[in-house]
């Protein structure tokens, strides 16, 4: 949630999916690009602290990460009605 637009935002850009046993074993990679919510960013990364950047960043992560979780189960919706 951003609290200057009051709504939750996606950054666009090319985002790397990697799937492994671990980050030392993976299996299988690609990228997606995803459109951004907005052109206009809320906030200038270069302003925030180096906690808020991580914390920014681990919550693009959570958000694809839930993208990434909904597109896997509708992909085993799909196979279980084919």
């Amino acid at each position: 949630m951003e609290c200057k637009t009051n709504s939750w935002e996606q950054e666009e850009g090319v985002y790397k999916i990697s799937v492994g046993r671990s980050s030392e074993d993976i299996v299988l990679s690609d990228e997606i690009t995803l459109k951004g919510t907005t052109d206009k960013k809320p906030y200038d990364m270069s302003e925030l602290s180096i906690m808020s950047q991580v914390m920014y960043k681990m919550s693009v992560k959570m958000n694809l990460q839930n993208f990434l979780d909904m597109k896997y189960r509708m992909e085993n919706l799909i196979s279980a009605v084919i």
